[in-house]
């Protein structure tokens, strides 16, 4: 019997659903018999758990529901960024998965099994308390802020540094050495700094003490759009990436297959997946047709942001800026009087010398982004017609808004 440990917050109820077509794609490419394990807590509705026991049931599976209480958790929900903390919820696999279970995969919900899992289930761990792939994206050149705090202090190498939503774990051997739970939540307590946070912690415990699995089984979508290999045998790891269904890759059509496959693959559901999506585009096309419609008219675009380089140099293709005219405007003292791609930055007090109808303020700053937009809207200045949200301008590969995943 293979053992496989999913976990599922699901404070909106529409999480769910993700973690249903990852077991999906593992069941539908499976033979051997599979028992699920679901860590949840309270969140978990009980529509969705018919539709977890329907989805075992349909394959002849078996799955095991395990509440975790959260509120262990909830001192670092603060802290947890753009995670939920159902990302720690795995911190409570040894107390919560059988005793006489010796062994489990752990996959995160935004994965597609595109292999048999048996394949995986049988690597030899060669004597190491867990099976794991290095982290495709700390392979190459990092930024700096992107680096995770345990190897920015000297912790772990870099280059060893592995992911944690792929998991072959010896439970027996795990549980004799560690308190998994305990540990990983003092570490976490101790370096506040662990922005990937129980990632970073199990890095830390593990560090000495993983095998290497072939990558194949946790296959970065971010890292193979363009590799021109088509479909791959493997696990796929979302990991954040828009599903984008208007110019779809191979492993869109994949997700596809498997939503459509699973209990949550109703007209409803993905209506009410895409509504979302749909209403973004369409304010992004009235946006964007507003703002190069009226570029010829408005003689001067003004960059608000001097710093957000990466986003002007997108954008800059889009709307063709003047040096002669167009200008940077930015609250940082340090970066006025200075000259970035040809263009002068100027303190936002500029904007009041300029006549209202001949400019349009390009936002870049996207985390200032509010305050901004009451700061130029107190002026008289109108949202969407002399200032706007250059992010909308862009495609998701590019940097602009995605949806929702």
């Amino acid at each position: 019997m293979i053992h496989v440990c999913f976990s599922d917050y699901d404070k909106y109820g529409t999480y769910s659903k993700y973690v249903g077509i990852a077991m999906t794609s593992l069941l539908e490419n499976t033979k051997a018999d599979v028992t699920l394990h679901l860590l949840h807590d309270a969140t978990l509705s009980q529509e969705n758990r018919k539709k977890f026991v329907q989805l075992a049931g349909e394959y002849h599976q078996q799955i095991c529901f395990h509440e975790v209480d959260s509120a262990e958790f909830e001192h670092l929900k603060k802290r947890m960024g753009s995670f939920s903390i159902g990302t720690l919820f795995r911190l409570s696999m040894m107390e919560l998965l059988p005793s006489s279970l010796s062994k489990v995969i752990y996959l995160d919900s935004d994965l597609l099994v595109n292999l048999d899992i048996e394949e995986l289930w049988k690597e030899d761990l060669h004597g190491s308390s867990v099976g794991v792939t290095v982290h495709q994206e700390f392979q190459g050149s990092c930024h700096p802020e992107s680096i995770p705090w345990p190897c920015e202090a000297g912790i772990v190498k870099l280059p060893k540094y592995f992911n944690a939503g792929v998991m072959v774990m010896d439970l027996a051997r795990i549980r004799h050495e560690h308190d998994v739970k305990r540990e990983c939540l003092q570490f976490l307590e101790n370096h506040p700094k662990c922005f990937l946070a129980d990632q970073d912690a199990l890095n830390v415990m593990f560090r000495d003490d993983y095998f290497q699995l072939s990558q194949k089984y946790n296959l970065f979508t971010r890292m193979m759009k363009d590799d021109g290999r088509g479909v791959r045998e493997g696990i796929i790891h979302v990991s954040g990436d828009y599903i984008d269904f208007s110019r779809p890759h191979w492993w869109e059509d994949l997700f596809l297959r498997y939503w459509l496959a699973s209990p949550w693959g109703t007209g409803r559901e993905i209506a009410q997946y895409f509504r979302p999506a749909m209403e973004l585009r369409g304010h992004q096309f009235r946006v964007s047709q507003s703002v190069l419609k009226d570029r010829s008219n408005r003689g001067k675009v003004i960059f608000w942001g001097a710093k957000s380089i990466s986003m002007f140099q997108k954008v800059r293709d889009i709307l063709n800026p003047n040096p002669s005219c167009d200008y940077f405007v930015d609250n940082n003292a340090a970066l006025q009087g200075t000259v970035i791609h040809g263009m002068r930055v100027f303190s936002p007090t500029a904007l009041c010398k300029e006549k209202k109808g001949t400019f349009v303020v390009a936002i870049l700053a996207q985390k200032a982004y509010s305050e901004i937009r009451r700061e130029l809207e107190m002026t008289g200045l109108k949202e969407n017609i002399d200032f706007f949200d250059a992010r909308l301008l862009l495609f998701p590969e590019q940097g602009g808004y995605a949806g929702y995943y």
